[in-house]
């Protein structure tokens, strides 16, 4: 444990290193979600994050996670039942 203090000024005394990890959900399958012209959720945008994270290293220092699939009870939290 260890006191630190984040970028907003906020502290986390007590906080364990394990619980101030950043993870990341990446998967290929993402980019292949298109909502149709100039949506802000296309692959370009993803594409362009990736790279980012690969040209400054920034991956090294996130938790890379594998998607699971979402539950019907999870889903239903966030759509209504005719849009799912």
């Amino acid at each position: 444990m260890c006191h630190w203090l984040n970028l907003f000024g906020r502290s986390y005394k007590g906080v364990s290193e394990e619980l101030k990890k950043v993870g990341i959900v990446k998967d290929e399958l993402f980019l292949k979600h298109v909502n149709g012209f100039q949506h802000p959720e296309c692959p370009e945008r993803l594409e362009s994050i990736y790279g980012m994270l690969e040209n400054t290293d920034l991956i090294s220092k996130l938790v890379v996670l594998d998607p699971v699939d979402a539950s019907d009870e999870q889903i239903l939290r966030v759509h209504t039942q005719p849009y799912y």
